[in-house]
């Protein structure tokens, strides 16, 4: 391996041959980065690296919009094309998706600002209608042996109930709150989940001589607080207990029925 300096930078060059290092002398070439000829450096482009800004511009030939290259090879070759920039390379008949009427797109059938149905707002009725196909959609065999086989996996690794199903992780946090408040729970690993006849729910904890409920609420139930809360006032107002939640987040929050 033979090397030097670049003349200009400092920066230095390596080479493979003698041929190589006699001829870049003779010839007094410049490094990758002073010639524009590099094209990133420490994964960044050469004339960011040096703090320089590209140095050749150009105007879209649609829109006029200011267009800056890092060398005088790439000006050429785009402009000799008359490209423009990639906003208006995109819009309208350029786009290669417009106007396919004819022809289905392999992904989204037929599509463009030519299809009948666009920008047509869907009717509330035929909301309806998707919505209620989609919760009939049947699972095919291969589906269905799959969801099998999980539940399965997940009945043999529990070590407390099976159903209704329930975190495995909230476990030890439930069991941490009741030593910290003196309670004796009732939860899926200690007799099992405590179940309201009344209202046909699940507790996940509960002390039925102190009569608090605990609930613990992973992130998913942040989607969901108005039907928690419905929940929790029913409870509250069926046990007349103390009911506290516990957030996966960090929260928690002590409420009273009285």
């Amino acid at each position: 391996m033979f090397e030097r300096k670049c003349p200009k930078c400092g920066r230095v060059i390596k080479y493979s041959s003698k041929k190589c290092l006699d001829r870049s002398i003779k010839k007094k070439r410049l490094c990758s980065i002073c010639a524009g000829k590099a094209r990133y450096v420490d994964g960044k482009h050469p004339y960011n690296y040096k703090g320089e800004k590209p140095p050749f511009e150009r105007s879209c030939p649609k829109c006029g919009k200011i267009l800056k290259h890092f060398t005088s090879a790439s000006l050429k070759a785009i402009a000799k094309k008359g490209r423009t920039c990639r906003s208006c390379a995109n819009k309208g008949e350029n786009n290669p998706m417009y106007g396919r009427t004819g022809e289905k797109c392999p992904r989204y059938g037929t599509i463009g600002e030519k299809h009948p149905l666009f920008g047509v707002p869907v009717p509330e009725d035929r909301k309806k209608k998707i919505s209620k196909h989609h919760k009939g959609i049947k699972l095919s065999e291969e589906h269905k042996q799959s969801l099998s086989r999980a539940a399965i996996k997940r009945i043999k690794e529990s070590p407390g109930q099976f159903a209704p199903n329930y975190n495995l992780k909230s476990i030890p946090i439930l069991q941490q709150v009741a030593r910290d408040l003196g309670l004796n729970i009732q939860h899926a690993e200690n007799g099992g989940e405590f179940y309201i006849k009344g209202l046909g729910y699940w507790v996940d904890g509960y002390d039925k001589e102190k009569n608090v409920v605990i609930e613990y609420y992973e992130k998913a139930h942040n989607r969901f607080r108005e039907k928690d809360e419905k929940r929790k006032q029913e409870i509250m107002n069926f046990l007349k207990c103390e009911f506290i939640e516990i957030w996966e987040d960090g929260r928690g929050k002590i409420q009273s029925s009285n």
